[in-house]
């Protein structure tokens, strides 16, 4: 039926699939087609599982270049607050280099004074001086 009319494969002989199915192909050519589909499926796997992989890759990078972008921001630049302490605590040294007085050869004696004086300013307190004052001693020493 089907070598002599294959364009006629009424239902009750022949299923869907052999009736969609184009006359060229036979179980041969079926199988072949099949074979390479299987290999480019299993080809296709590997790549997706590469994919994802990578990605994840990418993503730990990215994560730590972003961490390292932030270390880097907040060591290089201190911040406003940070800033206006540093700006403070130079004034007020500023202030008491240009009116010596005796008495004032310790660092306690100069943070009590610079304390007394500019109290109201920000970053100006005993424990922040101190801490400026020893970091500061250390910074000189290192160079």
């Amino acid at each position: 039926m089907s070598k002599h009319y294959p364009d006629q494969k009424p239902a009750f002989l022949f299923d869907e699939t052999e009736r969609s199915t184009h006359n060229a192909i036979n179980a041969d050519s079926f199988r072949a087609l099949q074979a390479d589909r299987d290999a480019a499926r299993a080809r296709l796997e590997k790549a997706e599982e590469w994919a994802k992989k990578t990605i994840a890759e990418m993503n730990v990078m990215r994560s730590e270049l972003e961490s390292f972008k932030a270390q880097a921001e907040q060591q290089s630049v201190p911040n406003a607050r940070a800033e206006t302490t540093y700006l403070n605590i130079i004034g007020a040294m500023l202030e008491l280099m240009k009116s010596p007085r005796p008495g004032r050869d310790s660092d306690t004696a100069v943070i009590d004074e610079i304390e007394r004086n500019y109290r109201d300013k920000p970053g100006i307190s005993t424990r922040t001086l101190q801490e400026k004052f020893a970091a500061a001693k250390r910074s000189l020493s290192a160079s």
